[in-house]
């Protein structure tokens, strides 16, 4: 599978990179920064979101190209339903993904525990 840079780069190849980033409804220095590979960590959700949609991929596809390892879906699917049920963790999205195994179930349980407690 290629990365979230080399796949964007070959969508800029077929056409131009603001052609990718009115697709994708981001701006084009959002895309040259992914394609360059300039930012400091994954694309924020919302833009990975966005791609999923604009070229009919998965979510977890996306977040696996932007360089996060899921390894185990149901991991994924777990994040997904807390981001869905609580809104507020997706400005934590990015410190979740870069948790150990142990640290990123504890934080969910965390999660589960306040929604259902709040």
């Amino acid at each position: 599978m290629l990365d979230l840079a080399d796949y964007l780069q070959a969508e800029v190849d077929k056409t131009s990179i603001r052609k990718v980033a009115a697709h994708i409804d981001i701006s084009k220095t959002t895309v040259e920064n992914i394609i360059k590979r300039k930012l400091k960590s994954i694309p924020k959700v919302a833009t990975l979101e966005k791609i999923a949609t604009a070229y009919e991929l998965t979510l977890p596809a996306v977040v696996e190209m932007a360089g996060v390892m899921l390894g185990d879906v149901d991991k994924f699917a777990r994040l997904a339903r807390e981001l869905e049920q609580s809104p507020w963790i997706r400005k934590r999205f990015d410190e979740l993904v870069s948790l150990s195994e142990e640290e990123f179930n504890y934080a969910l349980d965390v999660v589960a525990f306040r929604r259902l407690h709040d």
